[in-house]
């Protein structure tokens, strides 16, 4: 059937065409699963820590280990590895069968936290004085052995091992239970935790009982402590010892907390039953040391028995302690615990090449003052920083061809080959934030970097070159360590010179700097932004000068993969997580909100940007009602919010109605330009016309430099526009807004539903509802649905099903992926990365479909913003008027594909067939199989596609109540679907007598409202996952294969041990 002349056949036959290669692309994406994807949890560690036990019989019961653990999974914020770090004095008397009962109580703890889904680790054991069995040794024997050991200047080690002697015991189980341990002497063991990646943990287990005697007292115990071998400066330290410091000789107290001071971030303590963490700071070599004291676990007639839980977070160098009391039968929390302590030491870096206070601050700030409604603190870079993808480049003799994508888990290892690397960024793609993790990470790996900001360098003469490099030594590096830096040789040295663009001297100026950094070090890493590499280059060989990158590898900051999104998000979403849900509610809580970012990013009018979104994040968490605006798609609202936010932040010099007034009349002038900018003359002769009919005065230089400061207005080449499309999108309907309120704008508001196709009348429109246009807005789009695909009949979906019959060979699968819940989602993700770079970026609109297809969808997608965003400000009739135009034209939308496929379907087919046989040499059966499948998937995802638009429209908990009554004047199957797709989308709980009578009406040759079904309750329970019972019951009943993902990451085993 033909319409006005256009020829669906063809068109029908490209979609196909493009759609097969698209499903091409997906299938190849499920076998290169990524299994090197950061685990947002995987530097932090759990220590459980236990003291003075004072095990001595069966009156000690080992079933609390069950409580224990149970208080554990209360205070850990995420499925953190655990470790029971246990303090000194397990045994009342330091005998076999003490240490046997103990072992029951551990046993316990671990089966408990297994059923608890809780990681753990093993055990870290310290002897205490109780640990000693003192009738293995006679009483005058021990005298002597203690008073040749409290010499000041000698110490002998066979000494020692005859006083520790007596804790045999312990020793033995110690052996046999602990985690891999490295026994240095008699008064020190260590073990050392590789946690993620990069980070470690060293443990030393400090013997202080080893000259123990039954009648110790306060002030008079002795630790050799010369004797003692400090940890390696590297990752994080921490001591445990049973006697706090002040039970030993005063002289000996001095030497052991300098000790302490000088070589660990903190120390577990016990012994005295006291409970308390406090930060001990000694001036003179900038120690601050973190002292964690604990209460006695098990103590007849103890005021305070219980243990604490400190969770380790080496990432953000902070350590989140909760304490527990004892009640009698069950843990309890103790009032204000749950506190965070940093961790960090400066004073076990002393003369190690490290970073100054100011320089780390730096490196940490996000540039971007983020605030997340959860969490008290300033937020940091290493909060919210995932390494970006790259694109690279080659050079060739015509500038550079784009060559591949770099996975963000090798942009490290590919960027640390390069002698020479040029990374380009549009503005706020992350360029600098990238320089900044490079320049901390190349320290980690023990090289000597130094970050350059081309910005700052005053001129670009030899002399002020060698000052701006002196200057950053001194501001990056501490006083004790600038000599290592400026002697480091060539080889160990790599420069990352940022904002390229803003170098002064222009291309001789760089040629300068180049030269004279090259002359020191072994690799640069360039950074330069709104001009890219690529163009650079082609500017130079143009022109006829060197290539001062000649030698360089090219890369470029491409948009966020939908991978990198899932892991901003799941960081996010982290951040603010209380410890009160599963990993499997947060993950969903994840695709709920990834779902609502691409939503956005889909509408073209924001930067897809790490920082647009945690934008979007920040804007949802503010939200008093972020939960409703996720839900219901308020675009609306989130950009108005962000918009206010930004010129009330960053323009300070001028009431926010003035700049709104401006930008708005802007917006309207240059939507009637055809290049949607002014020149700089025409933007001042514009400026100078608001101010006379306005009768107002504002600095034009000095309005000018804060919009464009705050990111609202570019000027670039000479002329003005908004920086981004939501700006201009928002101010224009605004001033539409202003122009309706006065009675006018009618004729503009008609326009704009014309090109409803178009991104910018869809997303005007969209602004336009949002200002309180929404009644006008919907009668108008309401009326243009009505004219799409006018002349067709409403479709039946039984239509379907016989084309189906007729082209499907086999049933075709879906798939519900299962298993860990982030590695789900990142599989998914992955997949549609696959997807979209087969597509080389293509919109998702058919933007040359002459059946007005994209027209319909945007159509249906429009109305349901609306309808949803503003469900309480709409009269009840005007929403039935909107979802009923919008089933309408799904159907009309329907019956086009269903007639097209009728009478051209087997001609495409063919078609089809023919070139697999050719281009993949297939048998001529075998690709004529594979058209038809083709051909019918591409019937069901169309009908689906339709279906899914329209239950989307009212998808909202806000609108049961028109949900169910549209369900009651329901006629037929099709519009069943529609209401039915609402329910499985939208409702609380899934729809499970709904859903059951559905299936239950469908006739058996029903087979493509099946499938619809299938896909839509597929998706329910991807973004909410439902009862395990549930999920079973509905994938067997419709056809959905659960396949499970097996968890595993490259390099990343979460927490080993070596010795």
């Amino acid at each position: 059937m033909q319409y006005e002349g256009v020829d669906h056949h063809g068109w029908l036959r490209d979609v196909f065409v493009v759609w097969v290669f698209e499903v091409r692309i997906t299938e190849r994406g499920v076998t290169r699963l990524n299994d090197g994807n950061a685990d947002t949890f995987d530097a932090s560690v759990a220590f459980v820590f236990l003291t003075d036990i004072h095990v001595k019989g069966q009156d000690f019961d080992a079933l609390r280990g069950r409580l224990v653990a149970g208080a554990v999974h209360s205070a850990l914020e995420a499925q953190v590895p655990v470790v029971l770090l246990v303090g000194g004095d397990i045994a009342y008397s330091g005998t076999a069968a003490q240490y046997e009962i103990f072992e029951n109580f551990v046993n316990e703890f671990r089966g408990e936290l297994a059923r608890r889904n809780l990681d753990f680790r093993g055990v870290i054991l310290t002897p205490g004085n109780h640990d000693c069995d003192f009738s293995q040794q006679p009483k005058s024997v021990r005298a002597a052995l203690q008073l040749a050991a409290s010499s000041q200047t000698h110490f002998d080690p066979d000494i020692a091992e005859e006083l520790v002697s007596v804790q045999d015991a312990f020793r033995t189980y110690s052996e046999r239970a602990s985690l891999s341990m490295t026994r240095i002497s008699s008064l020190q063991s260590r073990c050392t935790l590789q946690v993620g990646e990069n980070a470690s943990i060293t443990i030393d287990i400090i013997n202080s009982a080893w000259a123990s005697s039954l009648d110790e007292q306060p002030g008079k115990m002795v630790l050799p402590v010369p004797q003692l071998e400090p940890p390696s400066e590297s990752g994080v330290a921490f001591a445990v010892m049973h006697h706090p410091p002040n039970w030993f000789e005063p002289w000996n107290q001095r030497a052991l907390l300098r000790w302490l001071d000088e070589h660990f971030d903190g120390v577990f303590l016990g012994h005295e039953h006291q409970r308390e963490s406090v930060e001990r700071v000694r001036r003179e070599v900038d120690a601050q040391l973190l002292m964690i004291f604990g209460p006695a676990f098990h103590e007849a007639n103890a005021i305070d028995e219980g243990f604490s839980v400190h969770c380790l977070d080496l990432k953000q160098k902070m350590a989140r302690s909760s304490d527990f009391s004892w009640k009698g039968e069950y843990y309890s929390r103790v009032p204000r615990s749950g506190v965070e302590l940093p961790i960090g030491n400066s004073a076990r870096k002393n003369g190690q090449l490290r970073f100054s206070k100011s320089f780390e601050e730096f490196l940490n700030d996000p540039g971007i003052p983020f605030k997340h409604g959860k969490v008290s603190r300033q937020l940091k870079l290493d909060d919210l920083y995932v390494l970006p993808d790259l694109r690279s480049a080659m050079q060739s003799g015509g500038g550079a061809t784009v060559e591949d994508i770099v996975d963000r888990t090798d942009v490290l290892l590919r960027l640390s080959r390069c002698e020479t690397a040029l990374i380009s960024a549009v503005e706020q793609a992350g360029k600098t934030s990238l320089a900044k993790y490079l320049t901390r990470d190349i320290l980690r790996r023990g090289e000597v970097p130094l970050y350059l900001d081309a910005g700052k360098l005053p001129s670009s003469f030899h002399g002020e070159i060698t000052a701006w490099i002196n200057t950053c030594i001194a501001e990056q590096f501490p006083e004790d360590c600038r000599e290592k830096v400026e002697q480091a040789i060539p080889s160990k040295r790599v420069a990352l010179l940022d904002n390229i663009h803003q170098l002064p001297g222009g291309h001789d100026g760089l040629s300068r700097v180049l030269e004279r950094l090259r002359n020191h070090h072994s690799r640069i890493i360039g950074f330069t932004g709104e001009f890219s590499a690529v163009a650079g280059i082609v500017e130079d060989l143009s022109s006829g000068r060197s290539n001062v990158w000649r030698d360089a590898e090219l890369f470029e900051i491409p948009p966020t993969s939908h991978k990198l999104r899932s892991e901003i998000i799941r960081r996010w979403v982290a951040l603010g997580d209380g410890g009160s849900y599963s990993e499997s509610k947060l993950e969903a809580r994840c695709r709920q909100l990834k779902k609502f970012v691409d939503e956005v990013f889909s509408r073209n009018i924001i930067p897809r940007y790490p920082v647009y979104v945690l934008l979007i994040l920040q804007q949802l968490e503010l939200a008093s009602d972020a939960n409703s605006i996720v839900a219901n798609g308020s675009h609306g609202y989130l950009f108005e919010e962000l918009i206010t936010r930004t010129v009330d932040d960053r323009v300070k010099s001028f009431k926010i109605e003035i700049v709104f007034a401006v930008l708005s009349a802007l917006a309207r002038k240059l939507s009637k330009e055809p290049g949607e900018s002014l020149s700089s003359e025409e933007f001042r002769d514009f400026f100078d016309e608001f101010l006379s009919g306005r009768k107002v005065h504002i600095d034009f230089d000095l309005f000018t430099k804060e919009v464009t400061g705050a990111q609202i207005l570019l000027v670039y080449g000479g002329a003005v526009r908004f920086r981004h499309n939501y700006y201009y999108f928002y101010f224009l309907a605004l001033s539409i807004s202003s122009d309706r309120k006065r009675g006018d704008g009618g004729g503009v508001l008609d326009e704009l539903v014309s090109y409803i196709h178009t991104e910018r009348s869809a997303n005007v429109l969209t602004f336009l509802a949002h200002l309180g246009h929404d009644e006008g807005v919907i009668e108008r789009v309401c009326k243009h649905a009505d004219t799409i695909f006018e002349g067709l009949d409403e479709a039946e979906i039984s239509e379907g099903s016989k084309l189906l019959a007729r082209f499907r060979t086999v049933a075709e699968r879906s798939v519900l992926f299962d298993g860990r819940p982030s590695d789900v989602s990142d599989h998914l993700a992955q997949r549609a990365d696959e997807f979209d770079r087969g597509r080389g970026g293509a919109s998702e609109q058919f933007t040359d479909d002459p059946g007005n297809v994209s027209a319909a969808f945007k159509t249906i997608q429009i109305l349901g913003q609306v309808i949803r965003s503003r469900a309480g400000n709409l009269d009840g009739e005007l929403k039935k008027k909107a979802v009923t135009a919008c089933s309408r034209l799904a159907r009309r939308l329907m019956k086009l594909i269903f007639e097209l496929v009728d009478n051209h379907g087997a001609e495409i087919a063919h078609q089809m067939s023919g070139a697999l046989e050719e281009v993949l040499a297939m048998d001529p059966e075998r690709a004529r199989q594979l058209a038809n499948r083709l051909l019918a998937m591409l019937i069901s995802q169309l009908t689906l596609a339709s279906v899914a638009r329209v239950s989307s429209a009212v998808g909202s908990t806000e609108l049961r109540p028109l949900v169910n009554e549209m369900r009651q004047l329901k006629k037929g199957v099709t519009e069943g679907l529609f209401w039915l797709g609402a329910s499985i989308l939208a409702d609380k709980d899934f729809p499970v007598a709904a859903v059951d009578k559905f299936l239950h009406e469908t006739k058996e040759g029903e087979v493509l409202p099946r499938i619809v079904v299938r896909e839509l309750v597929k998706r329910r329970f991807y973004l909410s996952p439902p009862e395990p019972s549930i999920k079973r019951k509905y994938c067997d009943l419709l056809g959905l294969e659960i396949r499970y993902i097996p968890h595993g990451r490259k390099g990343l085993e979460g927490l080993s041990y070596r010795g």
